[in-house]
Formats: structure tokens, sequence, C-alpha cells
């Protein structure tokens, strides 16, 4: 999600990333956080909760969109802040 979200403001402000800009997005941002998200151990007791028995379910969307929605929102606050500058 944060390289489409990256991707896409790209292409809004006509512009595009190079083969060197994106292996330098997975090499500097997107490995080390899937190394740190396989490196969390589990939790130390189960949950009372049963899981939702469908992956399309509102908690999940609301997660994903709500995860998504808040990064775009820091992205686009930053672009705004270096255009100010």
């Amino acid at each position: 999600m944060i390289q489409y979200i990256s991707v896409s403001m790209l292409y809004v402000i006509d512009s595009d990333l190079s083969d060197n800009q994106f292996l330098y997005i997975d090499l500097f941002n997107i490995i080390p956080l899937i190394y740190l998200m396989t490196q969390s151990g589990p939790i130390p007791e189960i949950c009372k909760e049963k899981p939702p028995k469908r992956l399309i379910s509102f908690e999940i969307i609301f997660s994903v969109l709500g995860q998504t929605l808040i990064q775009a929102l820091f992205q686009i606050g930053i672009y705004i802040s270096i255009i100010n500058q």
C-alpha cells in the first residue's frame, strides 16, 4: 500500500519513478518492514474471541482502509510540506 500510494501521488503530479528508485524503495523501505514483521513473536496467551469467519469482513476491510488512509495522509502532508519549502 505504501508503494501504491507513492506511485499514485507521483502520477497525479506527472512524474514517474525510475527502476533505481523502485529498487531503493524495495531495499530500504519494504524489505526492513517485511523483516520486522517476521521477527514478531507470538502473544503469550490465546484470545478468547473467534477470528472472523470470512476474510472479507467489516473489521478487516476497515483496518486495511484505515491504515491506507493514515499512510496517504502522512504522504500528502509531507508532500505539502516540501512544496511549501
